[in-house]
């Protein structure tokens, strides 16, 4: 093998090695990418439920008065139908 060859494999193998640890870092971002991804969808979902759960109380409150109103709305009505049916 003359000197010439040898300096094109030498400049091979560097190019290699080189290309190694190019390929090998975008690995490792790759994978710190998908780790925060799952975090990052985690940090939304428990967001949500967690939001939820200190909200949830309120919701309660305002189903119990939206259905106190129901049955209020419900007893005029009967008592309008009553009042009306004694005059007749």
């Amino acid at each position: 093998m003359d000197e010439e060859d040898k300096k094109l494999l030498q400049e091979v193998l560097e190019i290699s090695r080189d290309n190694q640890k190019k390929i090998a870092r975008l690995y490792r971002n790759l994978w710190w990418s998908r780790v925060w991804s799952w975090i990052y969808w985690a940090f939304i979902i428990g967001s949500a439920f967690g939001a939820y759960y200190l909200i949830q109380p309120y919701f309660d409150y305002l189903k119990s008065a939206y259905g106190g109103l129901q049955d209020n709305t419900n007893n005029a009505q009967n008592q309008n139908n009553a009042f009306q049916n004694f005059f007749q």
